[in-house]
């Protein structure tokens, strides 16, 4: 619970401080310009997928057991 709390409360922040401080005059593209803290949210979907992809190819056969070298 505890956790989910600092979370939420250094997103939060964190999305104000992009809604504060961040000059958006100079954006790339629409989604830089008109959403805020879009690159936050972006780089936490990236690690979001990353770490699915990664637990996927853990799965299918990638990891090894643990005494694997011993036989």
């Amino acid at each position: 619970m505890i956790k989910w709390l600092i979370t939420l409360v250094a997103g939060g922040s964190l999305l104000i401080w992009s809604i504060a401080a961040v000059d958006t005059s100079h954006a790339h593209t629409w989604l830089e310009k008109n959403i805020p803290g879009f690159w936050s949210f972006f780089g936490f979907c990236s690690c979001l997928v990353l770490i699915y992809v990664v637990k996927w190819l853990k799965k299918s056969g990638i990891q090894r057991k643990e005494n694997y070298y011993d036989s």
